[in-house]
């Protein structure tokens, strides 16, 4: 059970890790976490995403809910920023999400919200530690249950932002990948009567059956891909499961890394105010370097939305985002990361300034990445690949090492980022040289490296070797 509490959220596969006859003390001990915090809270959201075990796992949140006296909200089927749109427009305390996010559709959890704010780290644990010891608030007079028709009002609130756009001849296509974007993004385009926009996949379907709601992989923006090649399009987009995610490709079938996407929204920014920017540590060093240059300042996170969102407070940030295609604008926003949101600021500006997106990308030197390796692992050895990465590099020359998330390794000919995930059993890496022979050559120093603790046929293939 410890497994399904994250570090950013409750996740786990439905059935083993996480069975829906615990969500009931679950949730209790959710509440008397946010009950402790906040001892006049009386009013939770409760928002679900398309996936076939969320209804069954709402029923469970809910009745908890009323049974320890509080008020429950539902808003229905929707996506994660909805939930943040709720909780900061309807009379609520706190907002638990059902979603696995991106995962594949055997998982499912929670995301949490207090007092407009993402629950996470320490918190998270110390949920855990109420959960097993069972000290939950106890059982009252039955509370109250209501209804709010929230998609409806955050389209509007969408189109209100982006009027301007009403009737903009654009040509792109978005794939909704079967998840919650579907019960956005038909009723969105109509209203802004985009005409020339084609929606893939709008129909809520937990079982994914086109592909995994993941957009930043490119396998799950082939669809896109082939529609660009044989349709006269500018570009395309892609949501993940919850669609707090985004992901963007050109018209020739460019997937946009996230941190280069995160560099067009800056570089517009400054055309208004010199804004400060936040980049999880995943992010290239060029796109950093570009910025800078354009009296731009950037400040590195660990990854995770909630290290994001919390570094934007600390250095008054104004745009935030990661590789993996979360973006927070606190300007003209709410300031939590939305798909949807960051599609249409990006739509704003190829309008406004009558750019492609390939000569947004151009404005930035190319890098020589390699995208966001995924490696299987068990818990214990992905300690045993951290302490071994530093272990090993610690004796290079001209060398520094951080350890701000995970172990990165800064050398002469470029770096690389071994780090635990933080939502799946695996480890993260991700390499960046100066040219590609130093990226090949890193892979290789880091491929031997890792190679001690996983099968090198199976790395070879991850890491493309």
């Amino acid at each position: 059970m410890q497994a399904i509490f994250k570090k950013y959220d409750l996740r786990g596969i439905v059935g083993t890790e996480f069975q829906i006859s615990d969500v009931y003390d679950i949730t209790k001990a959710i509440l008397t976490y946010f009950k402790n915090q906040n001892p006049n809270l009386n009013h939770i959201a409760v928002g679900m995403d398309g996936r076939i075990s969320s209804l069954d796992i709402k029923d469970q949140v809910c009745q908890a809910i009323l049974d320890s006296g509080l008020n429950a909200h539902f808003i229905g089927l929707c996506t994660t920023p909805i939930m943040y749109f709720a909780c900061n427009t309807l009379p609520v305390d706190a907002g638990i999400m059902i979603t696995a996010s991106h995962n594949p559709k055997e998982y499912n959890g929670f995301k949490l919200i207090l007092n407009k704010e993402s629950v996470w780290g320490d918190q998270i644990e110390e949920i855990y530690q109420i959960y097993i010891s069972k000290k939950f608030i106890p059982n009252y007079q039955a509370g109250n249950y209501y209804v709010h028709e929230t998609v409806n009002s955050y389209i509007d609130d969408l189109v209100n932002r982006f009027s301007h756009l009403i009737n903009a001849d654009l040509k792109l296509v978005i794939d909704c990948g079967n998840g919650s974007a579907g019960v956005v993004i038909p009723k969105l385009i109509k209203k802004l009567n985009w005409t020339n926009t084609a929606i893939l996949y709008p129909e809520v379907d937990g079982n994914y059956p086109n592909h995994e709601p993941n957009p930043v992989e490119e396998k799950n923006m082939l669809d896109v891909k082939n529609f660009l090649a044989s349709h006269d399009c500018d570009f395309g987009i892609g949501f993940d499961g919850d669609c707090d995610r985004v992901g963007a490709m050109t018209k020739v079938g460019y997937l946009i890394p996230g941190d280069l996407l995160l560099g067009i929204f800056a570089l517009n920014i400054k055309e208004q105010y010199d804004p400060v920017v936040v980049m999880d540590s995943k992010c290239s060093d060029i796109i950093a370097q570009t910025l800078e240059k354009n009296q731009i300042k950037c400040f590195v996170s660990p990854t995770g939305f909630a290290f994001i969102k919390s570094y934007l407070k600390l250095y008054d940030g104004i745009v935030g985002g990661e590789l993996s295609g979360h973006f927070c604008f606190k300007d003209r926003h709410f300031g939590y990361d939305d798909g949807i949101y960051a599609m249409l600021r990006l739509c704003e500006i190829l309008i406004q300034t009558k750019q492609t997106l390939e000569s947004w990308i151009n404005a930035f030197p190319k890098a020589y990445c390699s995208p966001e390796y995924r490696i299987a692992c068990s818990p214990a050895q992905k300690e045993l690949l951290l302490e071994e990465t530093k272990k090993t590099c610690r004796f290079w020359k001209n060398v520094k090492i951080s350890n701000l998330d995970g172990i990165r390794v800064q050398t002469e000919i470029g770096w690389f980022l071994v780090r635990a995930a933080n939502t799946e059993p695996a480890i993260s890496i991700r390499i960046e040289g100066y040219s590609p022979q130093d990226l090949q050559q890193l892979k290789l120093n880091l491929f031997e490296i890792i190679s001690t603790q996983i099968d090198r046929e199976q790395l070879a293939s991850k890491m493309d070797i």
